[in-house]
């Protein structure tokens, strides 16, 4: 009953099923002549809805879940009690410093994981905000009903914060770039997985060509398929190098909690966008700078991923390209009209996420079914 528990009683289904009645609105006919490319739905409703999906995030039982919340908890409790100091804290020192900081306020561990929570979803709704201003929700709204953004947020969630806070320093970096690159910092502070996308989005700033990039995306899958257990030895002796023995396990662990093995359904869940990316920046001719910049940001820290794919844990390097995706996928629909019923097109995008988001989280249900 355990593994059914996970789709009859998670409050975290029904946020996302609500996400997309709250994507409907969008399906109405754009008022094109006012330069209008989809019609949003009011932001009031859009804020009162996050703020049960931080509810949901923050009040997920641990027993529901893997052993991470629970450790964090016992990190907090061990700050609290004064039993643990920054002095022998862990490497993730920006996240040391977090939970020092929210012991000296709160006491109590459901009060700091509503905390952390709220910080993980403001820093999505910042991002999107200045990215995309008035159309923030046509970002916002696949971003929740994506892959991973639950379990980056509960979970996962020193990763999860740590995402959230590199997003608002890519949001900042035309207009900030010292400002962004503090962020990207701190970022890495909390957790230094983060250091793989600030490696793409920097090699990204510096290469533009989508389509030498995209082939090296192939020129790693290849690898992946044929070499792909020695590639993953290869990187888990640089981890081990790094005094990083948490990532060698991921890349050599086993567990019979978790489907190992090459996962298809995640290498087409993230190759969709990078091909619809290539089809609006060869095809429609959207070449904007920024949008290149985080399309080919997105291709190579997926081409990262390829190399992990069949790790443990591997959806958590997976989402470190799996963030992106609201921009790769809708950004340039809300700069320009590229199909006459563009609206309809942004839902089906959003519909299809998830579509996909069920399947792949409802294989438990259905493997419990048919015991």
């Amino acid at each position: 009953m355990d593994n059914f528990y996970w789709i009859v009683d998670f409050r975290q289904l029904w946020m996302i099923l609500l996400g997309f009645i709250f994507a409907l609105p969008m399906l109405q006919t754009p008022q094109y002549e006012r330069g209008e490319f989809v019609r949003t739905p009011p932001n009031f409703v859009l804020y009162f809805w996050l703020v049960f999906v931080v509810l949901a995030i923050a009040l997920t039982p641990e027993e529901t879940m893997g052993g991470d919340k629970s450790n964090y908890t016992y990190y907090f409790e061990q700050f609290v009690a004064g039993y643990r100091t920054l002095d022998d804290s862990s490497k993730d020192f920006g996240f040391s410093c977090w939970l020092y900081l929210a012991s000296c306020f709160v006491s109590n561990s459901t009060i700091f994981f509503l905390i952390t929570a709220i910080v993980y979803v403001v820093g999505y709704i910042i991002t999107f905000n200045r990215i995309a201003k008035n159309y923030w929700s046509v970002l916002m709204i696949p971003a929740v009903l994506g892959i991973g953004f639950f379990s980056y947020g509960d979970n996962t969630l020193r990763a999860g914060m740590a995402y959230s806070i590199l997003l608002v320093g890519v949001s900042f970096f035309r207009a900030h770039k010292i400002l962004a690159l503090v962020l990207a910092v701190i970022a890495a502070s909390v957790h230094h997985s983060m250091l793989i996308p600030i490696c793409g989005l920097t090699i990204a700033l510096f290469y533009r060509n989508t389509k030498i990039i995209f082939c090296g995306w192939i020129l790693l899958l290849f690898i992946a398929i044929f070499l792909g257990t020695a590639t993953q030895e290869f990187l888990a002796g640089i981890f081990e190098n790094a005094e990083d023995q948490r990532m060698a396990s991921y890349a050599l662990g086993e567990t019979l909690n978790y489907k190992q093995g090459f996962r298809v359904d995640f290498l087409i869940y993230g190759l969709i966008p990078i091909l619809l990316g290539l089809y609006y920046r060869y095809a429609k001719r959207f070449s904007e700078s920024f949008y290149v910049w985080i399309l080919n940001s997105y291709i190579i820290v997926n081409g990262f991923w390829l190399l992990m794919i069949r790790a443990m844990f591997t959806d958590r390097f997976a989402y470190l390209s799996w963030g992106l995706m609201p921009i790769v996928l809708f950004y340039p629909l809300i700069k320009t009209r590229i199909w006459k019923n563009q609206n309809f097109c942004i839902v089906g995008g959003i519909f299809l996420i998830l579509l996909l988001d069920l399947v792949l989280a409802s294989r438990t249900w259905i493997q419990f079914i048919a015991q």
